[in-house]
Formats: structure tokens, C-alpha cells, sequence
């Protein structure tokens, strides 16, 4: 066999390599007749890429192609044919020959057919019954086979297909510069079959992205009443849901206090192998360091004043299960020894006594803290850190998933029994603002202006009055800065009373709510006397 891009004139079959350029660098003198026909067919290959590109389907390629075929060069029969991987065809077009989708059936000589797939050939007989290669093929004699023309699509590593052009009724109709031709026009619809699998592959990916979004956004609220549609939201939800359906490693959640940590924390509890298990949330900023440790480890009957009866701790009721620890950044350095040590070798001892009690649970825990300064200061153990930030996912902020308020707002409305609906400057508004206190400052006052509007429905002056924002102009007499400063501290502690008011006298939570410093509220409630 002659090596890849080199041929024979006469009647012996001219085969080159499609994937090689060596027979595109011969160098060969032309007439005039023969420069026109090659002009006219560069021409046509122009126009060839212009239409076929356009096309959407298999079908219309291949029906582009063969009405372009049977222009240009007329043959007797034609066959073009796109394969898939595995071999079957998922796309057909000829001209004067019924064909099907079993090759095998084809009345051409299936042996011709073999050679150029298996040796990737691109293959010219001028005379099929004289070739050295052909002429012993029975299927050459029987179907009276003179003239064909062969050019595999694709490469020999993805083969896509054929082109197959023949004639039964004379020798010749053919020369090498069709086989030349059809070769480049092959190389052509490979780049476009290439561009319309991608094109298919990419509006799969995009409908397969789609259903995983609205399957995530039916998740969140049917399975973890957690409302929202965003981006943001969802991207959290979705490597949550990974990593907490497939492992036991940690999982850290950080976000500012409000975004829902602990929603996220149950939805993680019910998308692990542990679902069937306790999950056992634990709010580490309300507790002082000896109740910390008497919660989480348990204690003996008299192992300190007022411990009348052993108590089962939090590490030990939540065997097999989840346990959320909320505020982790609060817990004291020698709270997290302890709680290392339980991390590290899933045991420990109750306070007071002896016995070794062992847990097996996973971790989630959270905080809206800036651990790392914290790591940098001493006040957080990098050895712990570790231990607890297998996976780290940030929740995002209210003000990051702005086009979630209006679900969010008629959630509250409804899960309060509240009729009220926002007019649309109050929607606009209420998403106007920077929700320092997040998910839980919002449904503060939405719940808390619906309750206190005169109307059905709540207007731009309902929030405000809430929010307390609403400040007629401070009075200007000649005394000036000291009157301005005590009417903005009188402003400010009504704005805080009312949040007191609003969370039912909840310090913490009156903080988030106006958007002040716990230290900063607990300091002002003295200077005030509320």
C-alpha cells in the first residue's frame, strides 16, 4: 500500500490521507479550462460554508451539501451519512440509491466502504473493474460499479461519517482534483458538524443547568423552607447540598448574622446519609463558658453546686446524627481544647466524672465573625480551625440577593396571617435599603408595618415609622450643636425602643435590627435607662 498522500494516474485508484497536507502542497500546472473549474469550485465552497453553517440539524447540512453535489459535480448517485460514536448512523442523505441506517444493506461494494474507514482513506477509482484494488471486489462486478469516489468525514481517531459519489454507467466521470474536491469539502463539514455538536452540547448544558435550577429552587422551600430564587442563593444551596450528601468532612457556613446560617445547617441534616439522625442546634454566643461545657459534654450528680442528677450532654444526645454549633468564634480557648480533642477522637467525659463516653456525629458549625483576624490575635485556635473548616461556603447578604425581598416579604405576610400587601414605591423602597440585621431585620418590619398600618395596603410612610427614619427637622436656635445632639439622641432612643418592642424585649436581636453593635446597644441602654 502507497504511503498517505501519494497517487497514481491510469486506472488504478488515487487514495490520499484527509488528515494530511502533504497532496494540498503538490505544486501542479494548470490550463486555462482547469483554472475555471477550480475558480468555480472555490466559489462554491464559499457559498457551501456560508449555508451549511447556517443550518441547525444533521438534515440540513447534509441536504445543503447534496443539492450542492449534485449542482456542481452531477454524479450518478450520491451518498452523504453522519455517524455517531458508536457507529450508527443518526443522519442521512442520497440521490439516486435507497439507503437505510444498516450500512450493510447498502448496494454499493462494502468492501470499498471498509477500506476507507478503517484505513482512513479518502479514495478515487477512475475504473473499478481495471483497479489492482477493487476489481476483485465480487460487489464492484455485480452492481456494475465504474466509477467512485470515497472521502471519510472526520478523522481516523472520530470518524463522522462519508461521502460516497459513484456512477454504474461509464469509467472516468471522476479525476483526482474531485477527489481533491471532496476532500476539502469533507474537511469543511467537519468544522461544521463540529460547530452544531457544540451548539447542541451547549443548549443541553444550558436545559440541564435549567432543571437544576428549578429543581434547587423547588428544593429550598418545599424540603427547607428557605425562600429565595437568586443566584447567589442558589450557588450556596447547590455546594452545600454536594458536599453534605456525599461526606462526613465539616462544614463551615459563614455569612453576616441574619442570612439564615441555621436554615442552611437543617437543609445540610437533610441531605446527608445522617437525615434519620438528631440534629441538635447550639447557640454558643448566649452561653457563658461553664454553661458551654456543661451543655455540650454533660455532667456527673455533684460534680459542681446545683448539679442534683447526671446531665446527658448535647455531644452524646446527638450520636448519629448533626450537631450545629451557631457563633463558633464566641466559644472560649479553653472550651475549644476540649472541643478538639472530641473532634479529633469522637470521645470524651462528662464533667465530674470518669467514664469515657464516645459520640459519632459530623459538624457543621458557623459564624459571622472574622475568624482569620481572629487566628492572627490568638483568640482562635488554627489547630480547631482546621478541624471545623472542611468545607467553608459563604451565605450571601441580603443587599447581594435583592430580587429575593419580594418573595421574602410575602412569605412573612403570609406565614404571619397578614392580609397587608406592599404598594409598589414601599416594595421599592424596602429594597432600597442595606438590611445591616439581613433575612431577620426584614421580616421584622415587614411584619411589624403591616401590623401597625391603618390599610391594606402598606405604604413608603409604614416602613419608615417603624424603622424610625422618619425625623422632622432637628430645632436650630442659638444654643445649636448641644439641641441637635440631644435630638438625635432622642431620635435614637426611640428608634431603639421601638426595635426592643418589635423583638419582644430580645436585646440581641434589637441590635441586629437597627443595625448597632451588641456592645455598642447594651452600652447606649445604660446611658438611656431603657
Amino acid at each position: 500500500m502507497k504511503s498517505p498522500g501519494t497517487h497514481r494516474s491510469g486506472p488504478f485508484p488515487v487514495a490520499i490521507s484527509p488528515d494530511s497536507d502533504q497532496w494540498l502542497m503538490q505544486e501542479e500546472l494548470l490550463d486555462g479550462p482547469q483554472l475555471q473549474k477550480m475558480y468555480k469550485r472555490l466559489r462554491a465552497l464559499c457559498l457551501l460554508g456560508r449555508d451549511v453553517y447556517a443550518c441547525r440539524k444533521y438534515d440540513e447540512i447534509l441536504g445543503t451539501t447534496l443539492a450542492f453535489l449534485d449542482k456542481l459535480i452531477n454524479p450518478e448517485r450520491i451518498i452523504l451519512a453522519i455517524q455517531a460514536a458508536n457507529g450508527h448512523i443518526v443522519s442521512i442523505k442520497c440521490k439516486g440509491i435507497d439507503v437505510c441506517n444498516d450500512i450493510s444493506s447498502w448496494d454499493v461494494s462494502q468492501n470499498l466502504l471498509i477500506k476507507v474507514r478503517n484505513e482512513h482513506l479518502a479514495i478515487l477509482s477512475t475504473d473499478a473493474y481495471e483497479d489492482e484494488r477493487l476489481k476483485d471486489f465480487k460487489s464492484v462486478h455485480t452492481l456494475n460499479i465504474r466509477s467512485v469516489l470515497c472521502v471519510p468525514l472526520g478523522t481516523q481517531k472520530d470518524p463522522k461519517g462519508l461521502a460516497y459519489l459513484d456512477s454504474r454507467l461509464q469509467s472516468g466521470v471522476f479525476d483526482k482534483h474531485d477527489l481533491y474536491f471532496l476532500t476539502v469539502m469533507c474537511r469543511l463539514l467537519d468544522a461544521t458538524i463540529l460547530s452544531l455538536e457544540q451548539k447542541i452540547e451547549q443548549k443541553h448544558q444550558a436545559e440541564r443547568a435549567r432543571q437544576h435550577i428549578t429543581m434547587l429552587q423547588s428544593e429550598l422551600f418545599a424540603q427547607h423552607r428557605i425562600v429565595g430564587q437568586s443566584k447567589p442563593l442558589l450557588q450556596a444551596y447547590d455546594k452545600l447540598k454536594r458536599i453534605a450528601g456525599r461526606t462526613d468532612i465539616p462544614i463551615l457556613l459563614r455569612g453576616e448574622s441574619g442570612t439564615g446560617k441555621e436554615l442552611f445547617a437543617r437543609a445540610a441534616h437533610y441531605s446527608s446519609q445522617r437525615k434519620d439522625g438528631p440534629f441538635i442546634p447550639v447557640n454558643l454566643a448566649a452561653m457563658s463558658e461553664s454553661l458551654i461545657e456543661s451543655e455540650l459534654f454533660g455532667h456527673e450528680k455533684g460534680a459542681f453546686t446545683g448539679a442534683d442528677k447526671r446531665y446527658i450532654g448535647l455531644l452524646e444526645q446527638v450520636n448519629g446524627g448533626i450537631l450545629f454549633l451557631d457563633e463558633i468564634a464566641d466559644v472560649p480557648l479553653a472550651i475549644q481544647a476540649k472541643l478538639l480533642r472530641v473532634l479529633q477522637e469522637k470521645e470524651f467525659q462528662r464533667i465530674g466524672g470518669n467514664e469515657t463516653v464516645h459520640s459519632d456525629f459530623k459538624l457543621i458549625a458557623a459564624t459571622c465573625q472574622d475568624i482569620e483576624s481572629m487566628l492572627r490575635d490568638g483568640r482562635f485556635r488554627e489547630d480547631l480551625f482546621r478541624r471545623i473548616a472542611g468545607v467553608s461556603i459563604q451565605l450571601p447578604p441580603l443587599r447581594e440577593r435583592r430580587d429575593d425581598i419580594p418573595l421574602l416579604v410575602e412569605h412573612f405576610l403570609l406565614s404571619a396571617g397578614l392580609k397587608s400587601r406592599f404598594s409598589v414605591p414601599a416594595m421599592q423602597f424596602i429594597q432600597s435599603q442595606p438590611w445591616p440585621g439581613n433575612i431577620r431585620q426584614l421580616q421584622y418590619i415587614v411584619q411589624a408595618a403591616a401590623a401597625m398600618a391603618t390599610q391594606d395596603m402598606i405604604a413608603v410612610r409604614d416602613i419608615q415609622d417603624v424603622m424610625g427614619i422618619r425625623y422632622e427637622a432637628a430645632p436650630t436656635t442659638e444654643s445649636g450643636l448641644q439641641n441637635v445632639a440631644d435630638f438625635l439622641a432622642e431620635k435614637e432612643k426611640e428608634h431603639m425602643l421601638k426595635a426592643l418592642e418589635i423583638t419582644n424585649g430580645h436585646a440581641t436581636q434589637a441590635a441586629e435590627l437597627i443595625g448597632m453593635a451588641k456592645s455598642t446597644f447594651s452600652e447606649r441602654r445604660k446611658r438611656y435607662g431603657i
